[in-house]
């Protein structure tokens, strides 16, 4: 695929998208290196936008509705791996991966070895083999699933299927998250269960709660390692999960209410960060510090045990700066998104660099970064409107957008 340079302008200005449209401009600190930060256009504008992009080893994957496609780290060649189907839920193909264009918990994506694994609402989990383009439904929780079988079984199951198998409750709603974890995988969901009450008839009530499982790649769960309960009743589905990082000696779990940490050997459960409203954008560690995007809607990092943030990037406190969507770490840097515009910075918080600059009708808003040995890909959208006037006089104007996938040097 060809390449060409764009210099993005000098001069800029941010402009809300989800808090809305208002104008801002970067703050103190922002800079470009001297001759500007150029962008490489990889592929042609369409209106399937790229939105995510998963590494694993030498390979980028680009996951868009149109497609899968895969970017050599090392040589930056670009490869078609699966067409528009490769998202499609196997149980219903009107549900597929990628359903809306922003969803904090993306990607929900995780592959290992030539299996590319899916979670999406309204289908559950699911397996892409790389090689074979087969898909195979891992954990169904569809309540036309449980009738079939209980027509056929005569019982009806009390849980979501797993690998075929009656398993946990698992509420295929918004608001989930997976993770590899050694030769398995961990999935965070919400599910409804009685917990002991002795304030309530009968000495327990249903409610709603999170749970983290440990299960195989095939679908077949192992163990549940901890739930979230709710305050509320179960009907009211108040708690959802955001992230799910592992490593050998914890599982760092993030929902709309906290930012949680698991020890793998004692089990005990630690709240690093309280006081959630909605959850977070952005979620990532190193072997020292977490870094997130905060409510305030600013840059920081804790220590990994917990403790006084450090505000890496601030935010403008004045309700024309728009929620940022995405934070990434790549050695000594934290990415992110700030307005229209793709930043980088020192994880101490200096030397913030403009990586890819945006304005209204020209944005990047990735909603995670492709880092490769030497190049961050992003997704730079362009937005037009089109006024037309009626016969009656009145005037609508149609917004039409499309995606390219662009790389710049990092």
């Amino acid at each position: 695929l060809a390449l060409r340079s764009v210099v993005p302008s000098s001069s800029f200005s941010f402009l809300g998208l989800v808090l809305g449209l208002a104008c801002i401009s970067c703050a103190a600190g922002c800079a470009a290196d001297d001759g500007g930060v150029q962008s490489e256009l990889v592929s042609a504008p369409d209106a399937n936008l790229a939105m995510a992009f998963v590494r694993d080893g030498d390979s980028l994957y680009v996951a868009r509705a149109a497609g899968l496609e895969r970017i050599d780290a090392q040589s930056g060649v670009v490869s078609q791996v699966a067409g528009p189907e490769w998202a499609e839920c196997p149980r219903d193909p009107r549900f597929r991966w990628l359903t809306t264009e922003l969803d904090y918990s993306y990607p929900n994506l995780v592959i290992r070895g030539t299996t590319l694994f899916l979670l999406a609402e309204e289908c559950g989990l699911w397996s892409l083999d790389l090689v074979t383009r087969e898909r195979r439904m891992l954990v169904d929780p569809s309540f036309e699933t449980r009738e079939k079988r209980a027509k056929a079984e005569g019982v009806v199951p009390d849980g979501a299927t797993w690998n075929g198998k009656t398993g946990p409750d698992w509420a295929s709603a918004w608001g989930m998250a997976i993770a590899a974890d050694g030769d398995g995988l961990l999935g965070c969901f919400q599910a409804n269960a009685y917990e002991p009450d002795p304030t309530h008839l009968g000495g327990r009530r249903f409610r709603s709660r999170l749970e983290l499982w440990s299960f195989s790649v095939d679908g077949t769960p192992r163990e549940m390692l901890t739930s979230v309960s709710s305050e509320r009743e179960a009907t009211d589905g108040e708690n959802y999960c955001k992230h799910v990082i592992a490593d050998e000696a914890s599982i760092l779990l993030s929902t709309d209410r906290a930012i949680l940490r698991l020890d793998r050997k004692t089990r005990a459960v630690t709240t690093l960060v309280s006081g959630l409203r909605y959850g977070l954008a952005g979620l990532a560690q190193d072997a020292s510090r977490i870094y997130y995007i905060g409510e305030e809607n600013d840059v920081r990092s804790i220590p990994r045990d917990g403790g006084m943030p450090l505000v890496l990037r601030a935010s403008s406190h004045d309700g024309r700066e728009p929620a940022r969507t995405m934070l990434t770490l790549d050695g000594d840097h934290v990415f992110f998104h700030e307005g229209y515009s793709l930043l980088r910075v020192q994880k101490a918080g200096s030397d913030v660099v403009v990586l890819a600059e945006g304005n209204q009708a020209e944005w990047v808003l990735p909603m995670t970064l492709g880092i490769a040995e030497h190049h961050v890909y992003f997704e730079r959208i362009t937005e037009t409107h089109n006024a037309t006037r009626s016969d009656s006089g009145s005037v609508s104007v149609e917004r039409t957008r499309q995606g390219a996938l662009y790389r710049t040097a990092r």
